[in-house]
Parts: C-alpha cells; sequence; structure tokens
C-alpha cells in the first residue's frame, strides 16, 4: 500500500507557507512519518527554513526537491508558493542520494552513485521490489543534460527507467538549487532511487508543432549553438520574429525564445530544445546540447495543444502501471507551457487529473528541463515537455 498527500501554501512567510503545505500533505499519512517528502519552492521564499519546518513537522529522513518557476498540486497552480507531496509506503524502497560538483563531470557522477545499483536491484528483486526506477532532480543550469540520463542509463540498467526534472529560479536564470534533507545544494543533482513491487508508470509529451522550415545546425559546441544554415543562430530568430511582426530587443528576447523553441528529430521523438539568451556574436545559449549535423525547426503551440499533450501524458503514464492504481502523481513540466497558457495552466492539470481521478493527489513544477527515458524510447532530457510519473499502489 501506497499513501500520498499533497498541499500548496502562498502564504508569504517561509515558515507559515512550509507549516500549511506539509499539514496539507500529511492529511493522508496521518501520524506517520513519510518515507518521502518532495518539496518545491519558489525563489521568494527561504529555502532552509522551508525545508527546517518541513522535518520539524514530519521528522522524515527522506526530504527532496528544488527551486522553481511555478508550482501547482491537483487543487491549484500558483509562484511564490511552496508545494509538499509526502508518501508512506510498503511497496515501494526509497534511497536518496546526493551528487554535488557535478558540471562537466556526468560520467564520473553516473559511476559513483549506479556503481553497485544493478547487485542492488537484483538483491531487493528477490524481496519483491521488482521494478527500479530512477528519479533525479537536477541544478537546471549545469548544461548537459542529455549526457547526464545517457551515463545513469548506461550505469543503471535496461531494466531501469529514468524520469526527473530541472530546477528552476523564476525565470531568472541565475542561480537554481536542489533540496537534500534540510540543506540546500548548487551544482548538485539529488537521485531518488525507487525499488517498487508495481511498476512505476511515466509519460512524455510535449504537443509542439513546425513553424518553419527545417534548418542544418552548421555549428554547435555544448550548449551553445552557433550557426543554423551556415548562419548565427540568433539571425533565424530575428528573421522569424520579423515575420510575425515582432522585432526582437533585449526586453522581450527572452520572453520570444521561451515560446518559440527548437524541435531535433530524434529516431522515436521530436525532442524540444530551449534557447536562453543569444550572445554577442549571435550564437545562442541553450538549455541542453543541440548536436551539429542535425535538422532542427522552430516550434510554437495553442493552449489546446498543450492540455492534449498533458493529458497524453498522463495517459502514457497510466498504461504504464500496469494493473497497478495511481497513488500519486509527480509532474515535470517546463516553464514555457506555463507562460503560454497563463492563468490556463489549470487545464494542464485537470486534464491529468481527469485521467487518474480526483482523488489522487498530485504535485508538480515548472522546470527548466524534463527527464524520461524508460523502455521502448530513446528520449532522456526534454524541454517544452510535460513529463508525468505515476507511483503505484
Amino acid at each position: 500500500m501506497t499513501k500520498v498527500g499533497s498541499g500548496l501554501s502562498q502564504k508569504p512567510d517561509s515558515v507559515q507557507a512550509a507549516s500549511e503545505a506539509i499539514q496539507l500533505a500529511m492529511k493522508n499519512i496521518g501520524t506517520e512519518t513519510p518515507d518521502l517528502v518532495f518539496v518545491f519552492a519558489s525563489t521568494a521564499h527561504d529555502y532552509k527554513k522551508v525545508l527546517q519546518e518541513v522535518k520539524s513537522k514530519t521528522n522524515a529522513v527522506n526530504i527532496v526537491g528544488c527551486s522553481t518557476a511555478g508550482e501547482f498540486t491537483e487543487k491549484l497552480t500558483a509562484t511564490n508558493s511552496v508545494a509538499v507531496m509526502a508518501v508512506k509506503s510498503d511497496s515501494i524502497k526509497f534511497e536518496v542520494v546526493l551528487a554535488d560538483n557535478v558540471k562537466g563531470n556526468y560520467n564520473q557522477v553516473a559511476e559513483n552513485v549506479f556503481k553497485d545499483f544493478k547487485d542492488q536491484s537484483k538483491k531487493v528483486s528477490l524481496e519483491g521490489f521488482r521494478y527500479p526506477t530512477v528519479m533525479m532532480v537536477m541544478d537546471g543550469l549545469v548544461g548537459n543534460g542529455e549526457d547526464f540520463v545517457k551515463s545513469i542509463y548506461s550505469k543503471a540498467g535496461i531494466l531501469s527507467q529514468i524520469v526527473g526534472g530541472a530546477a528552476a529560479d523564476d525565470g531568472k536564470f541565475k542561480e537554481t538549487n536542489v533540496f537534500y534533507g534540510t540543506e540546500v545544494h548548487s551544482n548538485a543533482i539529488v537521485f531518488i532511487k525507487m525499488f517498487s513491487k508495481n511498476k512505476v508508470g511515466i509519460g512524455v509529451s510535449h504537443g509542439m508543432k513546425n513553424t518553419t522550415k527545417p534548418m542544418r545546425v552548421t555549428k554547435s559546441i555544448g550548449g551553445i549553438l552557433y550557426e543554423l544554415d551556415g548562419k548565427p543562430a540568433f539571425d533565424a530568430y530575428k528573421e522569424y520574429a520579423e515575420s510575425k511582426g515582432v522585432t526582437l530587443n533585449p526586453e522581450n528576447t527572452g520572453n520570444f525564445l521561451i515560446n518559440n523553441e527548437l524541435a531535433i528529430q530524434d529516431l522515436t521523438f521530436t525532442k524540444i530544445r530551449a534557447p536562453l539568451t543569444p550572445n554577442t556574436d549571435g550564437s545562442l545559449n541553450m538549455a541542453t546540447e543541440v548536436p551539429q549535423g542535425c535538422l532542427v525547426t522552430i516550434v510554437g503551440s495553442s493552449e489546446s495543444d498543450l492540455v492534449r499533450a498533458a493529458q497524453e501524458a498522463a495517459t502514457e503514464a497510466k498504461n504504464n502501471l500496469g494493473d497497478a492504481k495511481a497513488a500519486g502523481i509527480i509532474t515535470f513540466d517546463c516553464i514555457c507551457r506555463q507562460v503560454i497558457m497563463g492563468a490556463n495552466f489549470i487545464n494542464e492539470v485537470k486534464a491529468i487529473e481527469n485521467v487518474f481521478g480526483e482523488n489522487v493527489p498530485v504535485i508538480g513544477f515548472a522546470t527548466y528541463g524534463e527527464i524520461a527515458r524508460f523502455s521502448g524510447t530513446l528520449n532522456g532530457f526534454h524541454n517544452a515537455t510535460a513529463v508525468v510519473c505515476a507511483l503505484p499502489e
């Protein structure tokens, strides 16, 4: 049995917000100590005060989470808030691991954290916990998200699945943080190793559509996109903006980029990549790497497309649960989707709720990147995408 509760508070005081959110989440748990607590908090709050209050109210050992660009539960979507989910389970084992100094060290991180993971999976499978899942919450500004996922998948094994999101900072793109117990870290990843008796369900969809002709990436290095069709990458955006009657300037460029991202055609899935800021040489800083030589297009979406994609991701996650029912839902949803939808973002959350039922707790946050890799897919790190993770009962 897995019991889950969620809560969100918009109180401006950090201690009061944490207290209200965790009290709401604990209504489904009772007086038991949760096995795992998720905390997603806006930059408007003092993270350490939030985490210490959650610790004092729950006595939980495993507290994980991150800074965000928007928070939500099944009841409410908000900004400048604190969202909490408490989980108590005898059908899922949790182990939480912190990796710090991760930037540029994805292979070493994977080796350090997952060197014994296959043996650990075999051992707990003998006890009936047959399904391994890795959830990761990472600093959203360290880059190389795709390489991190690939390295972890290679170490965790093909029987594992990976899900998670990249921390945000309310669109400031200055510093993002992850939470480990009552500690706050940057340049770090928190891993939640989950071993479950029933399969954790994961679903992914974006709803984005091509709005330009294909362009070849003629020069890119790491997270910097230099050229499209032999021209500075930002020129393609300026030309596209002009076709829409928009002249880009320092005030409107950031918002235009996040609403008009790039799509890469992968073997099984169109991956979306988020341009963050232009450089003086006309290159673009990307949320993660765009491989040189690939074809890309600028993409956009309507509100109805985004809602439909959230429903598709939720349906896929529900189907991947097999015969199990969902006890709780964790959703990783790109900041651009909240920017596009504004106050109507609640319709995405309701679409997810409609798939699982109104009595299933939901928590989520607006990310700087979404992670999903599971059986039958070659997907990994995404932008502009909704990733839904369903915890089984």
